[in-house]
């Protein structure tokens, strides 16, 4: 069995409606999303692939249209002051992406993995989601798919 990841970036803003400290303003970072999946090495059934868990083009066709749907968004469990205010006009508002809880990395982790477990192939071990909102910062889901 053999791991890999792969890294993805995306830029976003959040809110975390009381929180104690400055990311109770509204605020954006630039994301990092690392996916790690593990599998057997592909044999003579792949040529173009042998000698790989899955080549890394086909994961992005997996994990690229969740990261697009996040990119340049507002990250929103519709709590926020701002979205409520503009709610009712979606077109001035912007592009929004919703999370079912509040919008921390811990949460992002989560329901990334969620979304990607649905598209998921057979070959291969969904192993964890890490989401950084910092250099400095990160979270973990780990759940095996497959």
């Amino acid at each position: 069995m053999v791991k890999i990841s792969k890294t993805y970036s995306f830029d976003a803003a959040h809110q975390l409606v009381g929180h104690k400290g400055k990311c109770a303003n509204l605020h954006g970072h630039t994301y990092t999303v690392k996916v790690w999946v593990k599998g057997e090495l592909l044999g003579p059934v792949y040529p173009s692939s042998k000698g790989m868990i899955i080549d890394y083009d086909d994961l992005d066709n997996i994990v690229k249209p969740i990261i697009d749907q996040m990119d340049h968004s507002f990250l929103s469990d519709h709590t926020e002051p701002i979205w409520q205010a503009v709610s009712d006009d979606s077109d001035a508002f912007g592009k929004t992406y919703y999370v079912g809880d509040r919008t921390t990395a811990e949460n992002l982790a989560h329901d990334i993995w969620m979304s990607l477990r649905f598209h998921w192939p057979l070959n291969i071990k969904l192993v964890g989601v890490i989401v950084s909102e910092t250099p400095k910062t990160s979270a973990e889901y780990i759940g095996e798919v497959n």
